[in-house]
């Protein structure tokens, strides 16, 4: 295979044959299957049928001047026009085999990343660090189940030198079978998705299926403060050539000692004092930082000179602890948007990095918080147990949203409690009305939730200071 696909590669991967034949000299990017992950190159898969992996008809047709040709399984969902046609058997295995035929061509490196927080993050840095050595490609729009990593196993070429792949807990051993990582970082077990695994044993259980994937001789990097940390180091050692550690105790293979608030981090690397700044603040992402350099020390990367210097123009990744300086009607604010998506173990994390802020004269610290979803039957209990952390952080007045958050709400002390509200969108206009000059103000909470909307409109409301997104810190 080369840099691009052929047409005699995408017979080659799937079996399939063409409908109407591409120009001499055709190549292909990639593969599509969504409206919203498309890229300028790629084919795209139309489906014929509710159910069937790809687009209707109607949604890819406005897609199909920057396409390369279509995908189908049957002739009829084929566009009138020029565009090149394959037919494949089945769509969802058409795709997973283009992305064995990509993977088997491919001579670089691939690191994967699961947990139940922060592997985003630590996927962003990594594919950051990563790309100071070589060309690296990296998820894309939260891909992160099989029909998504294969979409980007399938548009990497073979010249890149490193892959770095998100896998979600879906169908964790379809997807690491298809990346066949060298290194496999697993960051955290924690509440999250509980709707659909009942425990947290189980979770650890069914996420430590990216091990069955390593190529032989590959490295699990871990963190040694876990929970379920034994469930996860014995899966790990059956599989992997190399177990690796990070966190924050004395066992750790790369410990954290210190991170302070201005970014600095100090630690202790295979016994090896170790200090460095990081852009992406707040100590959670310290830890990641560490499994970034577990992975990198793991391939025999010179980490030191190449990697440690340039993390600190390392950039948080939009709403996971983004910060933005605003004027909102005059007030000078800081907004973290830390909205995305959110569970017990984020959710500590970015009240954490609340805490770490200091507010501006007169200011506070504040915090817009919304549903953590799909927390199974303990949902109530995950939610009223941030009372403490809200308390250790110093926390000034708490605004909420949603009848999960309400039970936090009701535990709070009175001077604590801000507005409590039902959706999302009916507490902007109280906390516009509450917010001060000098607060600091982090909005987390699940996208279901629709706290990223209140991001959406502060930010459409207010002014951009000069530096309208925090540079390290």
């Amino acid at each position: 295979m080369s840099t691009l696909w052929t047409a005699q590669d995408l017979v080659a991967a799937t079996g399939g044959q063409w409908l109407r034949e591409p120009p001499p000299g055709w190549t292909a990017s990639g593969f599509c299957y969504a409206a919203a992950i498309h890229q300028p190159g790629d084919m795209l898969f139309v489906r014929s049928y509710l159910g069937e992996l790809g687009m209707l008809p109607l949604h890819a047709r406005p897609l199909l001047p920057h396409s390369t040709g279509v995908l189908c399984t049957t002739a009829d969902v084929v566009p009138d026009g020029p565009w090149p046609a394959f037919l494949v058997p089945e769509a969802y295995t058409g795709l997973m085999d283009v992305a064995r035929y990509a993977r088997g061509c491919f001579r670089g490196r691939v690191h994967a990343v699961t947990g139940s927080a922060g592997k985003t993050s630590i996927c962003a840095l990594l594919a950051f660090a990563l790309s100071r050595l070589g060309p690296t490609i990296t998820t894309s729009h939260n891909t992160n189940l099989p029909p998504g990593v294969a979409r980007t196993l399938a548009g990497v070429p073979p010249s890149a030198g490193h892959v770095v792949l998100e896998l979600a807990i879906g169908r964790m051993g379809t997807s690491t079978r298809l990346a066949r990582p060298h290194v496999a970082i697993f960051s955290n077990v924690a509440a999250a998705h509980l709707k659909y695994h009942t425990t947290l044993e189980q979770v650890a259980e069914r996420k430590s299926l990216i091990f069955t994937g390593l190529e032989p001789g590959g490295t699990a990097v871990l963190n040694c403060n876990m929970d379920h940390f034994d469930v996860v180091v014995t899966a790990a050692r059956r599989h992997a050539g190399r177990v690796v550690t990070y966190g924050e105790g004395p066992t750790a293979d790369l410990r954290l000692v210190n991170h302070t608030p201005d970014g600095v981090v100090r630690a202790v690397i295979h016994g090896e004092p170790v200090e460095y700044v990081l852009g992406p603040p707040g100590r959670h992402m310290a830890l990641n930082s560490l499994a970034v350099l577990a992975a990198l020390e793991a391939e025999g990367m010179d980490w030191r000179h190449h990697v440690l210097p340039a993390l600190t123009e390392a950039r948080p990744v939009a709403g996971r602890g983004e910060a933005h300086d605003l004027l909102l009607d005059g007030r000078a604010l800081r907004l973290i948007d830390d909205a995305y998506n959110a569970n017990p173990a984020s959710m500590r994390a970015g009240i954490g990095l609340l805490g770490s802020r200091s507010p501006g004269p007169g200011g506070r610290r504040v915090a817009v918080l919304g549903d953590m979803l799909e927390l199974g039957p303990d949902s109530a209990r995950f939610h009223t147990d941030l009372a403490g952390p809200l308390e250790d952080a110093g926390v000034d007045v708490v605004h909420t949203t949603g009848p999960e958050m309400a039970r936090l709400w009701e535990c709070l002390p009175a001077a604590q409690r801000g507005v409590r509200v039902d959706t999302a969108t009916a507490l902007v206009a109280p906390l516009v009305d509450d917010l001060r000059a000098g607060d600091v103000v982090l909005v987390k909470g699940s996208h279901g939730s629709g706290v990223h909307q209140v991001v959406s409109e502060l930010l459409a409301r207010a002014e951009r200071s000069p530096q309208s997104k925090e540079k390290t810190r």
